[in-house]
Formats: structure tokens, sequence, C-alpha cells
């Protein structure tokens, strides 16, 4: 389907502007700010891409691919770089984990949260406690 006139001349308008900022100087950053609201709501909001008969068939054909979303948050793990002492444990915490003998004196990377550390040597993963 092509475009509509009216898209086609604000497609055509905004391509000759760039962007909303290009050629503009502003006083304040504030100015700037009151600028880009406006422009935000008068322009860029109204860019039109697609008609509903367009997006129709997508949504139809994309509702049984969708999956729902997870029962609960995403894990948010702290992180940290840790060198191994020589009883080969890094301290996290106040607690002692054991790693590989190979990574003694090393500087590693660590992740934990509330539930699990995950101990990582160049990127890759070496131990999960």
């Amino acid at each position: 389907m092509a475009p509509t006139g009216e898209w086609q001349a604000g497609a055509q308008r905004r391509q000759r502007e760039g962007n909303a900022l290009k050629g503009r100087r502003f006083d304040s950053l504030e100015a700037q700010n009151t600028f880009l609201r406006h422009w935000n709501r008068t322009i860029a909001r109204r860019c039109i891409h697609a008609t509903p008969q367009d997006v129709a068939p997508l949504r139809r054909g994309q509702t049984g691919a969708l999956l729902p979303c997870a029962a609960e948050a995403f894990p948010l793990f702290r992180t940290g770089k840790e060198t191994v002492h020589v009883n080969r444990h890094v301290e996290m915490a106040s607690a002692f984990y054991p790693v590989l003998l190979a990574l003694l004196g090393q500087r590693i990377r660590v992740q934990w949260d509330d539930n699990l550390v995950r101990v990582f040597h160049d990127d890759t993963l070496a131990t999960v406690r």
C-alpha cells in the first residue's frame, strides 16, 4: 500500500530538516527542552508509518507466538573484581567461595545476589555456587 500524500509530505519535510536540532541554537538548556517538547508533540508523535489495515495482519500473526510475561522479576546481580587467595577462595560479603586452583592469585570477575554466586575468568563462567 502506497503512503498517503500527508505522510509523504511529512517524510520529505523531515528528510530536509534532518532532525529537530539541526541548524538551531538555544540560549539555555531549558529553551532547548521546551522546543523539543513542542517538536515531539507536534511533529514526531504525528508520524504515521502504517495504517491500521497494514498492522492488523502482523498482530494476528504474532499473537500465537508471543510468550506470557515472566512470573517474577529479572534478578539483579552485583558485580565486582576479586583476587583468588592462597587458600583458593574468593571473599565476597564476608563469605568465602572456593574456585579452581588454576585461578590462584588471579583477578577474576564475580557476580552475586542473595541466592547465587558466579565466578568468571576471561568472560568464561568458571564456578557457580
